[in-house]
């Protein structure tokens, strides 16, 4: 029996729990009728009735043993010596039933099959006419090959069931199968189309190799086995392919840059099928990297394309425009007519920064105010003056300023005295920021430290424009 099998019997539900052994053949060749027997364990106890009708249930034309000689008397016996086969009632040791049985408590004795009743192997003074199944192989307080009459109720331990037929093996039965590739570019998949056991014993089944399974076609052994140990076996195809391009996520910023200005190109993929990746920047460079920065060496409108491929040529490709632009050069005078350009954190005022104008450049006209930031502050008031002028100047050296030297020497109506500040006849843009603005945007700085501050905008075409000057702190800043 080998599994757990469930039989109504009597309106009761009865458990049948497991064997003692597979079933044993008596082979012709040792002097036997080539049958098939099993002794069956049940340690709760089993009515005569209970177990004919299990044993009449079991696949395979089994029933109740039947004993025609003392030699199949000995082999029956010798499947149910064992102790957890007995039980001991008093001084009567109660064995395993058999298949003989009487109609009432007088009439002939018979075997379950019908078959002639012509061998008998009677304990002493029995049958004693205390029941009418046979079955308990057992005299007294002996354990032993000798019959007794008993009624349904003695319920022993177990019984003893024949068969003429052999266990059948089961069928195994493949099929080939496609599946989609899954984590590390591999799939599991069954190769199993509905295997069976003929004698509706219990199966297992496995597969050799076990898989996972790589891209590409596997040849796959499906076992299949019995709860007796018969085996079959056959052969399917695993087919495992990938035909889902990678997902890809990817980001390009800026967008919108200067000649010279870095750009991030980032990208994320999942793919289970080792995807590679290249960047087309559109300008004759490209990158195999996930990520990375690219500069373009001149302006223009650039398509980058993002291609993303796997090991089975399933390709995934983005775009993306990148434009870039000339920067235009320009000048900024913070704080025009000063040098240094000191910054008191306490005041409560506002700070005029100039966007120099030149013969080649109209800030008034050509810059859009809206988009104009210093240190990330928008400006609170714009005006036209002709504030500055050109001049030679580090903006980072608080003490080689805009136009120091010019505007120190300027002496606009001649009359030998310099005026408090230099213009060239041409108008500036001149922005207002707030002050306690600007040093919120600073954070931190040292007393008499000097600080680059840089401007940033554009033009009202689109180009970006940026420029720094310095400034003087007159007391440490530090902006929680």
């Amino acid at each position: 029996m080998g599994k757990l099998n469930l039989y109504v019997i009597s309106s009761l539900l009865l458990s049948v729990t497991g064997t003692i052994a597979s079933p044993v053949q008596w082979p012709i060749a040792d002097g036997g009728n080539g049958h098939y027997y099993e002794a069956i364990l049940v340690p709760d106890g089993i009515s005569w009735t209970d177990a004919d009708l299990a044993a009449s249930s079991k696949e395979g034309s089994w029933h109740l043993v039947t004993i025609s000689s003392a030699e199949e008397n000995a082999f029956v016996y010798d499947l149910v010596d064992e102790p957890a086969f007995w039980r001991f009632v008093g001084d009567h040791g109660l064995g395993p039933w058999i298949g003989g049985y009487q109609e009432g408590d007088v009439g002939p004795w018979k075997w379950v099959t019908g078959e002639p009743f012509v061998y008998e192997n009677w304990g002493p003074l029995e049958p004693f006419g205390n029941g009418d199944k046979i079955g308990l192989f057992g005299w007294y307080t002996l354990m032993g090959s000798y019959w007794n009459d008993a009624y349904d109720r003695h319920m022993p331990s177990g019984y003893v069931i024949e068969s003429e037929t052999s266990n059948q093996p089961p069928v195994a039965i493949c099929q080939d199968v496609t599946v989609e590739a899954e984590d590390e570019c591999e799939a599991i998949a069954l190769i199993d189309d509905g295997s069976y056991d003929p004698d509706d014993d219990a199966i297992t089944i496995s597969q050799t190799p076990p898989g996972p399974y790589p891209l590409g076609n596997t040849a796959v052994t499906l076992n299949v086995t019995d709860e007796y140990g018969a085996t079959d076996t056959c052969t399917g195809l695993v087919t495992v392919i990938d035909t889902t391009p990678p997902v890809v996520s990817a980001t390009v910023t800026p967008q919108a840059v200067s000649v010279g200005e870095e750009v991030s190109f980032v990208c994320t993929v999942e793919d289970y099928c080792d995807p590679v990746v290249e960047w087309d920047f559109g300008d004759g460079e490209t990158s195999t990297e996930m990520t990375t920065n690219h500069a373009y060496a001149s302006s223009g409108s650039y398509t980058v394309i993002l291609y993303v491929a796997d090991s089975s040529g399933n390709v995934n490709t983005q775009e993306f425009v990148v434009v870039v632009s000339d920067q235009l050069e320009v000048l900024v005078d913070i704080k025009p007519g000063s040098c240094p350009n000191p910054l008191n954190p306490k005041s409560k005022g506002r700070i005029p920064v100039a966007i120099v104008g030149t013969t080649e450049f109209d800030p008034i006209t050509a810059v859009d105010p809206a988009s104009i930031l210093l240190e990330g502050v928008s400006p609170i008031d714009t005006d036209m003056i002709d504030s500055t002028q050109p001049g030679d100047y580090d903006p980072e050296n608080c003490y080689n300023c805009f136009n120091a030297e010019n505007w120190l020497n300027c002496d606009t109506d001649d009359d030998g005295i310099d005026d408090s500040y230099c213009g060239d006849g041409i108008y500036d843009l001149v922005l207002y920021f707030d002050t306690q603005e600007i040093v919120a945007a600073i954070g931190y700085a040292e007393r008499n430290e000097c600080v680059l501050l840089t401007l940033t905008g554009e033009t009202l075409s689109g180009d970006p424009i940026e420029a720094s000057d310095s400034m003087w702190i007159l007391k440490k800043i530090d902006v929680d």
